[in-house]
This record gives C-alpha cells, sequence and structure tokens, in this order.
C-alpha cells in the first residue's frame, strides 16, 4: 500500500489488435493469454470486447448526432470527416478499460478489496 498522497504513474501496454491473438493459457501479454496489460496486470480480449460493444452504441449515437451517418455495411471502416467509427469506438473501449483497471488496483492497493481479485481474475462488469 502506498502512504497517503503518494501516486505512483500508471502504464498500459497494447498486444496489437482486437482479435488478431486468442488466448493460449499463458500469462505474458506477447503470448496471446491478454490483449493488453495495464500496470503489469493482464487484461483478456473478452474483456475488452466487452466495453468495446458498448462504445460502439457510443460511437454510432455519436457520428449519428455529429455527422447524421447512420450505420451500415461500410460505417464501422470508412472515414467520416477525418474519424474512423472503429477506431474511435477502441479508443473509448480502450480509455473505459485503463480507467477501471487502474480504480481496481488502486482500490486493492488502499486495502478496500481483496488485491488478488482487483488484479487477476475480477470481471469488470459483475465481479466474478
Amino acid at each position: 500500500m502506498l502512504p497517503a498522497g503518494k501516486r505512483r504513474p500508471y502504464t498500459a501496454s497494447w498486444d496489437g489488435g482486437c482479435g488478431a491473438d486468442r488466448s493460449t493459457g499463458g500469462d505474458t501479454v506477447g503470448d496471446g493469454t491478454y490483449l493488453l496489460t495495464v500496470d503489469g496486470y493482464g487484461v483478456t480480449e473478452e474483456k475488452f470486447l466487452l466495453l468495446l460493444r458498448d462504445q460502439k452504441a457510443a460511437a454510432s449515437h455519436y457520428f449519428w448526432t455529429q455527422y447524421q451517418v447512420q450505420p451500415d455495411a461500410g460505417f464501422w471502416t470508412a472515414a467520416v470527416n477525418g474519424e474512423m467509427p472503429l477506431a474511435y469506438a477502441k479508443g473509448r473501449a480502450l480509455d473505459a478499460l485503463v480507467t477501471a483497471k487502474i480504480t481496481l488496483i488502486l482500490a486493492a492497493e488502499r486495502g478496500i478489496l481483496a488485491y488478488a481479485w482487483a488484479t487477476e481474475g475480477c470481471d469488470l462488469h459483475n465481479g466474478s
């Protein structure tokens, strides 16, 4: 646990792309088990995809309200005013995931919840 008022820097490491690597049972980013790490703690592709699904809905809404573009067959990969909807959704999902993971790590470091639960096997949405 860190002393009160002390903050440490957190880092996120991305392993490539969503869907490029599937879990293989290892324990590092490079072997495909984790899609990315946050401060050295792995995040599975499954957890990222869960947040990506939520952010795709937000991206659809954003592109409709900003540009009146409706999702169609080519929506996710077509640039709209210099922005690509899929890249927008992935960026928001990554931001949400990093924020959630850091929150769990900080809670564990401060003794609010079990450290193993926060850093290893937790599900960001239902705690399992």
